[in-house]
């Protein structure tokens, strides 16, 4: 089969590629986070709480602006990025939030210390507070109890990888992800009810799971979204997102589980896990939510969007840069945080109410979005897609369901007339092996899924 590259345009009139596949090879471990230059960009979602809007951004500072006015009250040194985004004891009223410096911080409502807590490496997972507890996880891979009030620590459970998740606690368990594969189940006193093994690391931009009627929703960077039960730890459905897997956790309400894929894709799928529809958002995407019965979410391109609940773009608000976090709510204003160092504040039409630049107006350097996977070149010929769709569901046979049973058609597809540039834009066939040797047929240049063969045509 051959394929175009455009050669001509570098000189290569006369050069013609005689080639049979592509294959996308996941090589290494999601760490782009950690390989960031410096700056002042914001890249978790703020946390609301008193009409004060609070967040951190690469240059390590913690910050508390009016939600009304975008006026600063206080900020907050640490001795390294800030990658977390805050929780609060409701009841003291301390702000809790990690740091690359390793430490997970206790902030009280002037801006002081309360108490610092050492962990062993980086902190990119966000605390979750219950009861008199702090739950968060390291890079050292280790989730750690941590007592709010004065900062020892309860217990800790150790994993084999960085803990990229952010501990969710429902029914009395706790619930997160690892680089190790594995999502886990304890209770709250640190032992381990479950484990369940995806095919590769959990990196969920320092998000956690979602749970909803007793079952748990999580995405993994092996490109695939599950659904499992939450007492049990037995699958219920998995649902394929692409080929570079999924850096942001589920959205889950009663009308559907919105998933971005790093394909650039939306997916809307419903709670039996067969797709709705998609939204093309022609890069990576930043964190969804749907709030009064509007879907928004960002993208690498710094396009912030509002979606109707059927996926048709309403309006779109530009930025200076990427878009990594969520949106929080106060007053009919939107706020949200960009690469381009800026907190936004916009009305529910798109329209700039305020924005609020932090100490480093330079945005942060960092490595492609793709630079984990690479494209290798093979002359052997296409294998057949039932085979090897039946080979990758023999590996995963020790899971109560085999993954032949997910085949989801969809008749629908939205696009965006708000274009913008992807990191991937291409035409020719690929094939993705993941770490667990997981082949995926696809192809580029349309819109129409059809996850029976795994081909995926994407405009």
């Amino acid at each position: 089969m051959e394929f175009d590259f455009g050669f001509e345009s570098s000189g290569f009139d006369d050069f013609d590629v005689e080639v049979e596949e592509f294959v996308v090879v996941k090589l290494k471990k999601m760490d782009r986070h950690l390989r960031t230059g410096a700056g002042g960009s914001i890249t978790a979602t703020p946390m609301l709480h008193n009409g004060i809007a609070y967040f951190g951004s690469h240059d390590g500072y913690a910050y508390a602006v009016n939600a009304e006015t975008g006026a600063e009250l206080w900020r907050f040194k640490t001795d390294g990025k800030i990658f977390s985004t805050p929780a609060v004891d409701t009841k003291s009223g301390h702000i809790f939030f990690g740091s690359y410096d390793g430490n997970l911080y206790s902030i009280n409502s002037n801006g002081g210390i309360a108490w610092r807590f050492k962990t062993g490496a980086e902190i990119a997972s966000s605390p979750c507070v219950f009861g008199k507890m702090v739950l968060i996880g390291s890079n050292d891979g280790c989730l750690y109890a941590v007592g709010a009030a004065e900062g020892k620590e309860i217990w800790r459970f150790k994993t084999g990888d960085w803990i990229g998740s952010s501990p969710l606690v429902s029914e009395g368990k706790v619930y997160f992800g690892s680089y190790d594969g594995f999502i886990y189940c304890l209770n709250l006193d640190g032992k381990e009810l479950w484990r369940f093994r995806m095919g590769t690391e959990i990196w969920a931009l320092h998000e956690s799971p979602k749970m909803w009627k007793g079952v748990l929703y999580f995405a993994s960077m092996d490109s695939y979204l599950y659904a499992v039960n939450a007492d049990t730890g037995k699958e219920i459905w998995r649902a394929n997102t692409g080929k570079y897997g999924n850096a942001i956790q589920p959205f889950v309400n009663d009308d559907f589980v919105l998933q971005p894929s790093r394909d650039g894709i939306l997916f809307a799928f419903d709670r039996n896990g067969k797709e709705k529809w998609r939204f093309n958002l022609g890069n990576l995407p930043a964190g969804t939510v749907v709030h009064d019965g509007r879907i928004y979410i960002g993208n690498e391109s710094g396009v912030f969007r509002c979606l109707s609940l059927e996926g048709r773009e309403l309006w779109g608000f530009q930025t200076g840069a990427k878009i990594f976090g969520g949106p929080v709510f106060f007053k009919g204003s939107i706020i949200f945080g960009s690469y381009d160092c800026h907190l936004y504040s916009i009305t529910l039409s798109g329209q700039e109410s305020w924005r609020f630049v932090t100490s480093n107006p330079q945005p942060v350097s960092m490595p492609p979005a793709h630079d984990a996977f690479k494209l290798e070149v093979k002359k052997s010929g296409l294998t057949d897609d039932s085979a090897e769709w039946d080979k990758y569901s023999e590996k995963k046979s020790g899971r109560s369901s085999s993954l032949s049973n997910y085949s989801i058609k969809s008749d629908y597809a939205s696009t965006s007339d708000y274009k913008t540039k992807s990191d991937y834009d291409t035409n020719f066939v690929i094939i993705e092996e993941s770490r667990m040797t997981e082949v995926l047929p696809w192809t580029s240049g349309s819109t129409a899924l059809i996850p029976d063969s795994l081909i995926l045509r994407q405009s």
